[in-house]
């Protein structure tokens, strides 16, 4: 299964200039330029903007979680590189 594939399982879409999560309830859009801060943490990838926003992503397991945190850093490079 593809990375891509694997995350839209846990409602988690990496778009070229934002991500996109959704849960039961909400459906959340964060740009990549709005991100200050991203923290990984076992199965957790936590994003903090630069207001006031917090956004907690939970995976299965420790090494999706680390799959993902290492694709919205390449996201967030291409986006700063391109």
């Amino acid at each position: 299964m593809r990375r891509g594939e694997k995350y839209k399982s846990f409602g988690i879409r990496l778009e070229d200039r934002y991500i996109v999560y959704e849960s039961k309830n909400k459906k959340t859009a964060i740009p990549y330029t709005h991100i200050a801060c991203i923290e990984l943490s076992d199965n957790h990838v936590i994003i903090q903007t630069n207001s006031v926003e917090r956004l907690i992503i939970k995976v299965d397991d420790k090494q999706t979680a680390e799959q993902l945190f290492e694709d919205i850093l390449s996201f967030i490079e291409r986006l700063y590189i391109g």
